[in-house]
């Protein structure tokens, strides 16, 4: 059986560590046999949720569309301020029905150790309004778990490669 899972970046800095996680989940997802539909928030300029007539926009309903399409997600977003950044925030809130009972991963990027704990807020609100099974352990990275090209060290990318096969058995299991 084959699932889709959609990789979605939410970083909108050119330079940004957490697509650079991203893009490695999705090699580590097609090893794994996963078909991955990659959407990146920095290729969409997205209105600020609740600006009239945004909810109908055809950009927006698109976007709602894949999501509506997996079969499971895996969110990558840089953390600031001890939480996901606003752009991840926003697009659940265009997307939110869509989100219903997939099956999320989490990949985070953060400047320091003590933002380990940030995720849980919004895991929290994916598993309670959206009914989300949310894998129990993420990839959290620091700028230590990166070499010196910038791309994930080998001890990262073999945390990457744990999660992303936990997210395509979890995600079969569920689809079946």
């Amino acid at each position: 059986m084959t699932v889709s899972i959609l990789v979605l970046s939410t970083s909108l800095n050119a330079n940004s560590k957490s697509r650079t996680l991203a893009k490695s989940f999705q090699s580590q997802l097609e090893a794994a046999g996963a078909v991955v539909d990659w959407l990146d928030l920095q290729e969409h300029e997205l209105p600020f949720c609740g600006v009239e007539d945004s909810w109908d926009q055809p950009e927006i309903r698109a976007l709602r569309a894949r999501v509506d399409a997996c079969d499971g997600i895996l969110v990558a977003s840089p953390i600031y301020n001890y939480d996901l950044n606003a752009a991840a925030k926003n697009f659940i809130e265009f997307t939110g029905g869509a989100w219903t009972q997939k099956v999320v991963a989490l990949a985070v990027s953060a400047g320091g150790l003590r933002s380990g704990m940030a995720p849980l807020g919004f895991i929290n609100s994916l598993m309670l309004d959206f009914r989300c099974i949310v894998l129990p352990r993420y990839v959290y990275v620091v700028d230590e778990g990166y070499d010196e090209a910038g791309q994930p060290n080998e001890s990262t990318s073999a945390r990457i490669a744990d999660v992303s096969g936990e997210l395509v058995r979890v995600t079969k299991a569920l689809s079946a």
